[in-house]
């Protein structure tokens, strides 16, 4: 049976160069390196999640440890998304739509930085917009939030209307995008083909159709 740590003291002795490495590597978005070292062994304690590693699944220690890694960093990640971004701290600008206010406070985070259950049912309403042009006009204009990204479909159509290839169009929506994180209507026009001036009344009427009336989320 293969040797793995019982107990956070034993994680620490021998896994802690391994673990400082992964967040070197990993730290993509600038996150504290003191911070998720910290609240990854606690964590870790308060979930008792050693507990959770099989060593009959067939699986090394140190792989598990990277996808628990990994779930940790994005968890933190969400958080500071939810602090900078989120309805509490101003994130509507003055004249963003009523529409966008309710999806976020629909997807807005639980006090335990849990993504609310509504979450998931947005989700579901917006990988089924159709054409393939709406859906990524809605991801572009909700991009802020950190919540949502973009699958194949999406990407083929933005090559399509910019040329860019896909690690090109992350690149200039990075770039481009305020110190909110938002997207500003010149932009999303360039990567959707919309005309910018329609860019807000066509999000209106997408959300308003496609998922606040037939779904009812504005009285849930």
């Amino acid at each position: 049976m293969p040797q793995y740590p019982k107990n956070v003291e034993n994680l620490f002795n021998e896994y802690i160069n391994d673990i400082r490495e992964w967040f070197k590597y990993n730290n993509k978005f600038g996150l504290d390196g003191h911070e998720f070292e910290s609240s990854f062994y606690t964590k870790v304690i308060e979930k008792d999640t050693l507990s959770f590693f099989d060593p009959n699944a067939n699986i090394e220690f140190k792989t598990w440890l990277e996808k628990v890694l990994y779930h940790h960093y994005t968890d933190l990640l969400r958080h500071e998304f939810a602090k900078k971004n989120l309805p509490d701290r101003d994130s509507i600008d003055d004249h963003d739509e009523r529409f966008a206010h309710v999806l976020e406070t629909k997807i807005s985070y639980e006090p335990d930085h849990f993504l609310k259950p509504e979450f998931k049912k947005i989700c579901a309403l917006i990988i089924k917009l159709m054409p393939v042009k709406n859906r990524v006009l809605v991801k572009l204009k909700l991009y802020y939030l950190g919540i949502f990204s973009f699958d194949d479909d999406e990407f083929k159509f933005m090559h399509g209307t910019t040329g860019l290839d896909n690690e090109q169009i992350i690149k200039f929506i990075e770039n481009q995008k305020n110190d909110n994180g938002k997207i500003s209507g010149s932009n999303i026009a360039y990567l959707t083909g919309y005309a910018e001036g329609s860019v807000t009344t066509l999000f209106n009427r997408i959300v308003e159709n496609d998922i606040l009336i037939p779904y009812k989320i504005k009285n849930t």
